[in-house]
């Protein structure tokens, strides 16, 4: 019983001051509506800074391996070419290299 008398209390305000009761519930939820609204948007500003940078981290790292890459590829490439030890020597010097392991 206790709580229906509560409601009733509480309506009879609300009735005899409609006006007034609809103007702060309208006051009361634009600032509880104002802060989300600014928070929402100042989180979604942090992230979407927080996103850049990221993007530019990426790449710049991607450059950075294929760089690297290029890098490593060039010292690589002698190493992969099979040494040949008579390049460079003349036919007489071939044939006393010959003559000498006989």
């Amino acid at each position: 019983m206790r709580n229906e008398r509560w409601w009733q209390i509480e309506w009879q305000v609300v009735l005899q001051a409609p006006l007034s009761f609809g103007i702060s519930l309208l006051t009361l939820s634009l600032l509880i509506g104002g802060v989300q609204y600014g928070l929402y948007h100042s989180n979604l500003a942090l992230k979407t800074d927080r996103i850049a940078s990221l993007r530019e981290e990426n790449d710049r790292l991607r450059h950075e391996i294929k760089r690297l890459v290029k890098l490593n590829a060039l010292q690589e490439a002698p190493l992969k070419e099979i040494p040949d030890t008579n390049k460079g020597c003349p036919e007489a010097c071939q044939s006393s290299v010959q003559t000498q392991r006989m």
